[in-house]
């Protein structure tokens, strides 16, 4: 029993450090559940042992590790996430929303306004965290592979067994920011910033996501102070992005702003001039109404 306790303590001890020296200031009982399997499966401690009869033991088992870390002060259960549990990790500062965020969900990445405030791009102060996230369908494939993937990384497999589900977790706030949220098809356009846990959209899909949503991203106006602003800065990384990924009217909203407003000639941008329908109703701002002051070239109601 004796024994028992000090592997106990070991685990319990392990998981600690290991918490201590993450970035992030949370972490879901799916991943730290996946933790402590990985710690059982490195020390070779046996609290853990299941097989294919006692999944419900090595569960009963597991949940005890959790409520002992609680009891321990180590993690405690955070109130703005329901379904599966979300802990923060104690002595962690709680104060980093997009930190938080892409700890809880595996599979969105921070953007439009917010990304554009950690590139500095944007002044703007907003109270949301905008966020991308992938369709339902395509959420529930990532992590069926992702469930697969953590359970090859343990070499006793059985311990795979006690694994619980991965499972989207459901939150429309964290402490005083609510979430914004945009569903994308096109899956992965983000980068990991440094010494952090934040998915951040890469810059060049931050410019495109201000063309394409720019309600998310202040409104048209300041999407054009940005570009006129930075788009002598990074045009080639915009113009690469828009031309691989935008629709034709994104293209051409696109080209009236590098082209016309920003004063970049370039022969990507140039050859969007196809994507121009004479005698249409075209908006530069999708979301306002068709104002008769436009441009002739790239057949678009300048609407602001």
């Amino acid at each position: 029993m004796d024994s028992q306790r000090g592997k106990m303590l070991t685990l319990l001890t392990s998981i600690a450090t290991i918490l201590e020296k993450q970035f992030q200031p949370v972490i879901t009982e799916y991943d730290l559940s996946l933790l402590i399997l990985k710690s059982c499966n490195e020390q070779k401690s046996h609290i853990i042992t299941p097989n294919n009869n006692s999944e419900i033991t090595s569960r009963k088992t597991l949940n005890s590790i959790l409520s002992s870390l609680q009891e321990l002060n180590i993690i405690s259960k955070h109130n703005d996430f329901a379904g599966p549990s979300v802990y923060s990790i104690v002595h962690k500062k709680q104060s980093d929303v997009s930190s938080i965020a892409c700890a809880a969900d595996p599979f969105l990445y921070i953007s439009h306004l917010t990304a554009m405030n950690l590139y500095g791009l944007s002044n703007i102060i907003s109270n949301n965290i905008y966020i991308t996230e992938p369709k339902p369908d395509k959420w529930l494939e990532l992590a069926e592979m992702k469930m697969l993937e953590d359970k090859k990384q343990l070499s006793d497999h059985s311990l795979g067994n006690a694994l619980p589900p991965l499972i989207k977790p459901k939150f429309t706030r964290v402490g005083k920011s609510g979430i914004v949220r945009f569903a994308d098809k096109m899956h992965g356009q983000y980068k990991l910033m440094k010494n952090s846990n934040v998915r951040l959209s890469t810059l060049g899909r931050t410019f495109y996501d201000m063309l394409s949503k720019p309600n998310y991203c202040g409104d048209m106006q300041h999407v054009l102070d940005v570009f006129k602003e930075f788009a002598p800065q990074y045009g080639n990384l915009i113009i690469e992005e828009i031309d691989t990924i935008a629709t034709p009217i994104e293209k051409v909203r696109a080209g009236f702003i590098l082209e016309e407003y920003c004063g970049i000639k370039n022969p990507i941008v140039e050859s969007w001039i196809r994507f121009c329908q004479r005698g249409g109703s075209r908006k530069l701002d999708p979301s306002k109404e068709y104002k008769s002051v436009f441009s002739e070239r790239w057949c678009l109601s300048i609407n602001l």
